[in-house]
């Protein structure tokens, strides 16, 4: 007899973003629940993106690596996110990303 082929199940789409942020340290006392990343599309809709993982980038002084997930309604359609990082109170500089079409 002949076996039928599984159907995959596939998870929503997102996409995960890697940013590198300048003189933001995480210290051993703020895990990564106290980052956030805010993005401003140009219709002015505001998301707050989680925050997956923060680690410093050990071949580069005072730098840090955060990894923030998409959500599937901000990958859908090519837009520009106005992000910008929070850790304590403190943001970084606000950056333009392009968000291109799957």
């Amino acid at each position: 007899t002949r076996r039928r082929p599984r159907r995959a199940v596939m998870a929503p789409m997102s996409a995960l973003l890697t940013m590198n942020c300048q003189k933001m340290r995480p210290s051993g006392s703020c895990p990564v629940e106290t980052a956030f990343v805010t993005a401003r599309d140009d219709e002015g809709f505001t998301y707050v993106l989680p925050v997956e993982a923060m680690s410093p980038v050990l071949a580069v002084d005072d730098v840090t690596q955060v990894v923030v997930r998409l959500p599937e309604n901000v990958t859908g359609a090519p837009r520009d996110l106005h992000t910008k990082v929070t850790l304590r109170g403190v943001s970084t500089n606000e950056a333009v990303i392009k968000v291109g079409t799957p």
